[in-house]
């Protein structure tokens, strides 16, 4: 019975240590888990529980359940533009993804742009509608620069369950930082 014990013991303190890692560096509050890879060292996404965390995109990405709500955290280089002789900003990356965004979606409309701060930079925040097929969705996307790279951080849902889930954006926009 004693070397029972002092197996499962052992087992115990093995498996305590091998559960520590980057992970153990980052607080996680409750109701939140981890989103982002914990092995990309750029920053940390965290989102509410009851979301699923898709860790086969290649992105930072998760989704609600039972809806088509999803939230997707991106980066692309922010390096200079050559094509157009200057400096890519949030506004001129923004132009170009819209261009390309509109080729698939119809019926954009632009309802909201302000400023914002995702993870303590400055950024900026479109709010705006779509339709493809026959549903109509809306977007919140916060985009900023950091370290010369552009960060995007999209939620979009169906305009039925937009609001439902935009207080789980403002808390992953809340608990979003850069390492």
């Amino acid at each position: 019975m004693k070397k029972f014990i002092a197996i499962c013991l052992c087992l115990f303190v093995c498996l305590s240590f091998a559960a520590c890692g980057k992970n153990s560096d980052i607080d996680v509050p409750m109701g939140f888990q981890l989103a982002s890879d914990p092995e990309v060292p750029d920053y940390v996404a965290l989102v509410p529980s009851d979301w699923t965390v898709e860790e086969s995109t290649g992105t930072t990405t998760a989704y609600y359940k039972d809806s088509m709500s999803n939230v997707v955290l991106a980066t692309f280089s922010a390096s200079f533009n050559v094509l157009e002789n200057a400096e890519v900003t949030i506004d001129s990356y923004f132009e170009n993804y819209m261009a390309e965004f509109e080729q698939v979606f119809t019926d954009y409309e632009e309802v909201e742009t302000s400023t914002a701060t995702l993870g303590g930079e400055a950024a900026k925040q479109y709010i705006y509608s779509a339709t493809f097929g026959d549903v109509e969705y809306k977007f919140w996307q916060i985009l900023c620069i950091h370290d010369g790279r552009i960060y995007t951080l999209t939620y979009s849902s169906t305009s039925e369950y937009f609001e439902k889930y935009a207080e789980d954006m403002d808390a992953i926009i809340d608990y979003f930082y850069f390492t």
